[in-house]
């Protein structure tokens, strides 16, 4: 495949995937911090392998995908301020707390009930 083809079925194939993994992961599963640390293992060797499109669109959902998996990291006490730098440009606030919500500790901290979701 070459030049507009090429990009086509990369932007295609790579939304595909970013799309099919999304889904999977959100079907019911809680993170805790280990399982954080191997998401993020999973997830950087997805982002490399997606970076060899060299498609800016995939790359850019799965530069998102990794900044989201940083929220599994976060202790409560500085959850606050890691949500206020995501960019809520790129994912909506409903779509940051399905994710949060997948924490162990989710309804122990009350992450729900932070400003940043209000």
């Amino acid at each position: 495949l070459f030049g507009r083809n090429r990009e086509y079925f990369l932007t295609e194939l790579g939304m595909q995937f970013y799309k099919h993994l999304t889904t999977m992961l959100k079907k019911k599963h809680k993170v805790s911090t280990q399982g954080a640390m191997r998401l993020m293992r999973d997830l950087s060797e997805y982002q490399k392998c997606m970076r060899k499109f060299d498609v800016a669109l995939v790359e850019e959902q799965f530069d998102t995908l990794r900044e989201i998996s940083n929220l599994f990291f976060v202790a409560p006490k500085n959850f606050e301020n890691v949500l206020r730098q995501l960019d809520t440009k790129k994912i909506s606030k409903e779509e940051i707390l399905v994710w949060v919500s997948m924490r162990t500790d989710f309804t122990k901290e009350g992450l729900a009930k932070l400003p940043f979701f209000q």
